[in-house]
């Protein structure tokens, strides 16, 4: 999910995701399969014509955070809320 103003306005993303390997070093390679998503307006929820496969990486992984590049090189930092 990714809030796009507050937490009236978001987009979700469903699908399933396995590990590329079987190695226990990060980086680590996932695979990810979307089936579909959806943008969220409030009480309105609107479906997005997604569909694909693609694969993030895991760079770094603990109980705080976790950090991810996706297949394009961008990065994702992952905190709990409350932690921050």
């Amino acid at each position: 999910m990714a809030e796009l103003s507050g937490e009236k306005v978001f987009v979700t993303a469903s699908g399933s995701f396995a590990q590329a390997d079987d190695t226990k070093q990060l980086p680590k390679r996932i695979n990810a399969f979307i089936e579909q998503g959806s943008v969220v307006f409030g009480e309105r929820s609107f479906q997005l014509p997604i569909k694909g496969k693609g694969y993030f990486d895991v760079m770094y992984l603990d109980r705080n955070m976790r950090i991810f590049r996706g297949e394009n090189g961008s990065m994702t930092v992952q905190i709990p809320a409350g932690i921050a």
